[in-house]
């Protein structure tokens, strides 16, 4: 079985409270306005949390309309599926290319929408002059609208035209149950990535649900080739920090043991210090990105499949303060990170912290610390283990030429498969989506759910903006049949933090600004180091970043089916990255074979 482990380890020697909310990009009134509205919009309607990214996407193109439910998990009617197709159809620009209806065909509907699509072929009546606008859609009859739609699209030019689009080398489960009218139309929807399976296959006879409908709508959205987009994606923490780590050696860190650190550290931090903080990491709010780390180890902790644990705990060094932590930074620290809180003494320090974090982290990092010359700690270790979706054939790997940034040539083994996968190509680089497999599991408020989390591979000649690349080249990523070359690699680094998040903007913190970390007593940092450890073969990939920020006093006053060949034998970018939250645990770039 294919499996993935990554550790994030993050040791930091602080922490206390104030205000937050979760985004990789730097604060903006309009943002936060789409986030206002989009916390009103949610209030009024339910839906599931794994539409949620596609539910706010909708949202955001203004898609809703007074005759759709306002509850998503409700089955959609045959009318309200063409209300939602014919705004698809409208964003893609395609609308304003055809002739408007002045009447519809049907007896028992005066919708225009439904005249509309009956006269483009991609809605049938159910006899003649009955549409059944509140009849239910099966999922296969959906298929066979969406092929229909697609085909559309791609006479229009909207689509590019691929041959063998429908065929299959593999089946659902219950393929039986699939209508021999319909089963064209459900490979087809499944190569494209519009149309998934379940957990018990394709289901084919299960009904539509609105919130199904406004996803496989957005991925046809996506599939059209419209113009590039105007959207300005801000330039997250992670590529910030990227930029500043020199591109001729291998390097990986962990974006996410950074932030979390740093997070936990703001909480112990004066106003000041922690507006520099949070606008460095981009969190817009403090107390909401609390709020947010609590929600995300829960979801983690329940997750199948893949295995995610992240656990926090906070020391203090007994010898060097007879203080306890701050009441407020205590509360915060146990409530929303669920830290273990403990004490040590300069004899026992080294071993009970280093045991702490080989148990978390399953015996992968054994040691962080090798003297107790801390006042105050705090150790965020995250767990990831899981399996490719489609995982490589040890027999295909081989050795072959690696070709370094420095122009020299090395030979090492690199892995082959061919299969189906996400990929596009930009102007900056090709990218491809491996993802991990993940089972269904339940959330406290009983909705089932299921993680999604990638390795993307980006291979650049360019020296580029990761995420940001990423996330423009979200709505161009479609399911194409990729023979993949890619080398098994191992990445050792580590690095002075201080050098990196002081030209950034956090610099108080690195001189004074932590009062409310422990009681009566003014802290600064005077240490932070972030090493980081990956390898990735046919197998799994294991991972750990570790972060470590030391604390010391002060005493200063607070303050489709074609074949696309990807061999990626030169240097290249990685990431990854849970695509429901954006958060990225690893990242970072191969350039010398070793």
């Amino acid at each position: 079985m294919k499996k993935i482990l990554s550790i994030i380890l993050a040791i930091a020697l602080a922490l206390s409270i104030a205000a937050s909310a979760v985004a990789e990009a730097p604060y903006s009134e309009e943002r936060e306005k789409h986030y206002e509205d989009f916390a009103a919009f949610s209030k009024e309607h339910t839906f599931s949390d794994w539409a949620t990214g596609y539910i706010q996407k909708f949202y955001a193109y203004n898609m809703q309309d007074e005759r759709l439910s306002k509850d998503f998990t409700l089955n959609i009617t045959r009318e309200q599926f063409c209300i939602m197709a014919v705004k698809v159809l409208d964003k893609c620009g395609f609308s304003a290319k055809l002739e408007k209806l002045d009447s519809t065909p049907f007896l028992d509907t005066d919708s225009y929408e439904v005249a509309y699509l009956y006269a483009l072929g991609i809605i049938n009546g159910k006899g003649e002059g009955v549409f059944d606008p509140e009849g239910l859609i099966t999922r296969e009859e959906a298929a066979c609208i969406m092929t229909r739609a697609i085909a559309t699209l791609t006479n229009a030019g909207f689509i590019a035209k691929e041959e063998n689009r429908a065929a299959a080398d593999w089946a659902y489960t219950d393929h039986g149950e699939i209508s021999s009218w319909a089963q064209a139309a459900v490979y087809e929807m499944s190569n494209l990535g519009i149309m998934t399976g379940t957990d018990k296959g394709f289901e084919p006879k299960g009904r539509l649900t609105n919130e199904q409908a406004v996803v496989i709508l957005l991925r046809l959205f996506d599939l059209c080739e419209a113009p590039a987009t105007d959207e300005i994606f801000d330039i997250t923490f992670a590529d910030n920090l990227n930029n500043l780590i020199p591109s001729e050696e291998n390097y990986l860190f962990s974006p996410l043991s950074i932030k979390i650190a740093f997070a936990l550290l703001a909480n112990g931090a004066d106003d000041e210090t922690k507006a520099e903080i949070s606008e460095v990491l981009g969190i817009e709010e403090l107390e909401k990105f609390n709020l947010y780390v609590d929600e995300m180890m829960d979801t983690y902790k329940r997750s199948e499949g893949i295995d995610i644990t992240i656990a926090n705990s906070v020391w203090l060094n007994k010898e060097l303060t007879k203080n306890e932590f701050d009441g407020d930074f205590e509360f915060i620290a146990t409530e929303h990170y669920s830290a273990d809180v403990g004490k040590v003494v300069q004899s026992n320090g080294v071993d009970t912290i280093n045991e702490w974090v080989d148990d978390k982290t399953e015996g992968k990092i054994e040691r962080i610390i090798s003297r107790v010359d801390f006042m105050a700690a705090l150790v965020n270790a995250t767990y990831f283990k899981g399996a490719w979706l489609k995982e490589f054939d040890e027999e295909n790997t081989a050795p072959d030429i690696f070709h370094n940034i420095d122009n020299s040539e090395t030979e090492i083994d690199f892995m082959y498969q061919k299969s189906s996968f996400n990929y596009c190509e930009t102007e900056n680089a090709r990218i491809v989506e491996l993802p991990y497999a993940s089972d269904v599991f339940t959330l406290p408020e009983g909705e089932k759910t299921k993680l999604d989390i990638s390795m993307y591979l980006l291979l650049s000649d360019e020296e580029i903006n990761v995420i940001n690349e990423l996330d423009m080249a979200k709505s161009r990523l479609k399911r194409e049949i990729v023979e993949l070359t890619m080398p098994k690699f191992e990445i050792t680094y580590s690095m002075d933090l201080a050098e990196f998040l002081e030209p950034l903007g956090m610099e108080k913190v690195f001189s004074e600004g932590l009062p409310y970390l422990v009681e009566y007593e003014n802290m600064f940092v005077n240490k932070a180091v972030h090493k980081a450890y990956i390898n990735v073969n046919e197998k799994d990939t294991e991972a750990a970043g570790v972060t470590a920020i030391g604390v010391a006093t002060t005493a200063k006053p607070p303050e489709n089916p074609k074949i696309i060949e990807l061999k990626i034998d030169k240097p290249f970018y990685f990431a990854i990255r849970d695509n429901k939250t954006g958060e990225v645990l690893f990242m970072g770039r191969y350039v010398s074979a070793e």
